[in-house]
């Protein structure tokens, strides 16, 4: 089965930009799309590499006009980046079972699209997001303000098929 359509996106811990494809349900409530992106060195002092799949849940679409809607959305990514510092297991010189894996991560998000009325896969976005290990140092340490554990990003998605223009 074809995606849907192509998903271009600015930041969102996703990497600096990133680039993937999605799947909407027939009803239009659901979205699933995969990414990869990236973050180059001199952004970050390490390059980064990350794959993502992401699930959303569309709430109700409200009308802004004849042509276009707006609706909220939330759902999560699954991330798994690669760079020098992220393991799936650590080393044997690391203590054992001591640390969390930590090259896969959960990344939560609320978000808000606007597009074309005829169809939900033509649209731009902006996602309000986070990762789980800011939230688990936030509430563990509660050294930073809850604001510094969030991000945002903004994206585009392009249809693939005639259909669903």
């Amino acid at each position: 089965m074809a995606p849907n359509y192509v998903n271009l996106q600015y930041a969102g811990n996703l990497g600096l930009a990133s680039v993937g494809f999605g799947y909407i349900s027939e009803n239009e409530k659901h979205n699933f799309g995969a990414s990869y992106g990236y973050l180059p060195s001199s952004i970050n002092s390490v390059e980064v590499h990350t794959i993502s799949a992401k699930g959303t849940f569309n709430f109700r679409r409200h009308k802004l006009s004849k042509s276009t809607f707006v609706n909220g959305y939330a759902g999560t990514n699954l991330l798994f980046s690669i760079t020098d510092n992220t393991y799936l297991k650590f080393p044997g010189y690391y203590p054992s079972d001591y640390y969390f894996a930590n090259a896969v991560h959960l990344a939560p998000f609320l978000g808000l699209k606007i597009g074309s009325r005829k169809n939900i896969s033509k649209f731009s976005y902006v996602e309000l997001g986070t990762v789980d290990y800011y939230l688990i140092n936030h509430i563990k340490y509660r050294r930073s303000q809850f604001s510094d554990c969030l991000n945002l990003c903004m994206g585009i998605t392009v249809p693939l098929n005639k259909g669903a223009e």
